[in-house]
C-alpha cells in the first residue's frame, strides 16, 4: 500500500526520499534555492521556472545536474498568463498562473509558453522519481496534467495546499487516495485548514529499495 502524509522541507524530501539516480521535477522552481537541495541528492533536477529574473541566480551557478525549464507547468501545454509578484524583497514568491486575491496592482503579466507534466516527460523521456509543485494555488491543476505520469509511476509528490481553493483540490486528492494511503486522515477531514501546508505522497511500491514505509 502507498502511504500519503504531510512534510514541511525540501531538505527533509531530499535526505529521506531522493535516491543518487532519481531524476526529480522542482515545479515552481523560484529562484532555486530547494532546487539546489533536491539536486545534492537527486541525479538529475529539472527546475520548472517561467519568470526568467527569479532562476538567473540558479542559472548563473551552472549546476551540472540541473536544467532549467523556462516553462510554466499547467493542465494544458500552450501559452497563458503569468502573474508575476512585484512586490519589493520578496522574490516574486506570489507568482502564479492564477490571479491570487490581495495582490491587486502588485503584479504584472506575463504570457508565458505552459506544459504538463505528461507532455513534458514525452517529450524528454524522462520519467519523475519525485515531483515537487509549489504554484501558489495551482497545484490542483499540475497534478490533472500529471495523471498519465503518475498512473505509470507511483513515485513522491511534494505539493503545496491552499485552503482558499480546498473545493479544487479535494477532487485531485481523492484521486491520489485510489492509490496513496494517507497517514493523516484527520487533517484531510478537516478541510485542510492550514494554508500552503506541504503535503507529501509516497509510494511503497515505487520506493521499496529505499526502506520507505
Amino acid at each position: 500500500m502507498s502511504t500519503l502524509h504531510f512534510m514541511h522541507a525540501a531538505d527533509y524530501a531530499a535526505r529521506l526520499h531522493i535516491l543518487p539516480t532519481d531524476i526529480v521535477y522542482d515545479i515552481g522552481a523560484n529562484s532555486g534555492h530547494v532546487t539546489e537541495i533536491l539536486a545534492s541528492a537527486a541525479k538529475h533536477v529539472y527546475a520548472f521556472e517561467p519568470n526568467l529574473a527569479v532562476i538567473a541566480a540558479l542559472a548563473a551557478r551552472s549546476l551540472p545536474n540541473v536544467t532549467i525549464v523556462n516553462e510554466a507547468v499547467s493542465d494544458v501545454a500552450g501559452t497563458a498568463d503569468f502573474h508575476v509578484d512585484v512586490r519589493e524583497n520578496v522574490g516574486a514568491v506570489a507568482s502564479s498562473l492564477l490571479k491570487l486575491p490581495g495582490l491587486e496592482g502588485q503584479t504584472e503579466l506575463l504570457t508565458v509558453k505552459t506544459t504538463t507534466v505528461d507532455e513534458f516527460a514525452r517529450r524528454t523521456g524522462t520519467t519523475p522519481d519525485l515531483i515537487k509543485i509549489d504554484v501558489e494555488g495551482f497545484e490542483p491543476e499540475v497534478l490533472t496534467g500529471a495523471a498519465e505520469t503518475i498512473a505509470r509511476r507511483r513515485h513522491v509528490i511534494i505539493f503545496e495546499g491552499w485552503e482558499e481553493r480546498w473545493e479544487i483540490f479535494l477532487p485531485v486528492i481523492v484521486q491520489l487516495q485510489r492509490d496513496y494511503h494517507c497517514t493523516a486522515p484527520g487533517f484531510l477531514d478537516t478541510g485542510l485548514h492550514y494554508a500552503a501546508r506541504l503535503m507529501h505522497v509516497s509510494s511503497q511500491t515505487a520506493r521499496a529499495s529505499s526502506g520507505l514505509r
